[in-house]
């Protein structure tokens, strides 16, 4: 009676683990495509929150850029890496903006920064646009941007305006939140070209390293969650300036690394809606 009794408990657990099995099998995750063989644009990524399979997208060729391309000049670095200071007639306001096409989960941002001469005035700044869903930066859009240099009291509330801020935007341009700031010494160092990246890992943590660039190591300036847009289409250059600032602003060595939106979503995105 034992032998058949433990008989019918092992063929009753041997069917649970079988439909167990099998249901887990129904919402597995396929795992993301292999690059292609000899993909010059596919590079592993050296930060823990980066998906495996990340391409790299480098935004070195004017062809790329569109909108107030009259209002930057193309040049080349020391280290022989090309940047593009803003060269404006005067006062005014002027962008550039890319295809930027990649999930932002495990996705990272490398640029070079400066700011030439002075610290700017109260009514210039700089932003770099990770994501938009828009390629004009001057109109309403969704998306995140890092504030350089900022002397907006009203975003960071401090009026000196010494500022490094990561920053989403929710349409128009008073639609800011800050998802968080630090005070930037690094912009007192007159000429000095900052190094900065922002990573997005897959849980939606942002995070912002930054050194001057003859020191090597990246200098983590915060982290916070935000995970209420998941996906670009353009990133994207944005200065306003006063007349004095109009040729203050220089960028350089501007690099992506993420997960193209033609490819399957990192995973811890699969079931998010899409915001666009």
């Amino acid at each position: 009676m034992r032998n058949k009794t433990f008989g019918l408990f092992s063929l009753t657990l041997g069917l649970f683990l079988t439909f167990l099995t099998a249901a887990c099998g129904r919402d597995e995750i396929p795992s993301l495509p292999a690059p292609p063989e000899n993909d010059s644009t596919h590079q592993e990524t050296d930060h823990p929150g980066i998906t495996a399979g990340a391409q790299t997208f480098s935004y070195t060729d004017p062809a790329l850029w569109q909108g107030d391309t009259a209002h930057f000049r193309w040049g080349t670095a020391p280290d022989g890496y090309p940047t593009l200071t803003l060269d404006a007639p005067q006062t005014g306001i002027s962008y550039l903006s890319a295809p930027s096409a990649v999930y932002l989960r495990g996705a990272r941002w490398d640029l070079r920064f400066q700011i030439n001469g002075k610290t700017p005035g109260r009514k210039s700044h700089a932003r770099f646009y990770l994501a938009s869903d828009r390629a004009d930066l001057r109109q309403p859009l969704h998306g995140y941007f890092l504030a350089l240099g900022i002397c907006n009291p009203s975003l960071t509330g401090d009026p000196s305006g010494q500022y490094l801020a990561l920053c989403r935007q929710d349409g128009l341009p008073e639609d800011t939140t800050v998802i968080f700031d630090c005070h930037s010494e690094m912009f007192l160092t007159g000429y000095s070209m900052l190094r900065l990246r922002v990573c997005c890992d897959t849980r939606g943590e942002w995070e912002l390293l930054a050194n001057i660039e003859n020191n090597p190591q990246l200098r983590s300036w915060g982290k916070a969650v935000d995970t209420t847009y998941t996906r670009s289409a353009c990133l994207g250059i944005f200065c306003e300036y006063s007349r004095t600032d109009a040729r203050n602003y220089v960028f350089g060595d501007l690099q992506v690394q993420g997960i193209p939106l033609e490819s399957p979503p990192p995973a811890a995105q699969r079931r998010r809606p899409d915001w666009m």
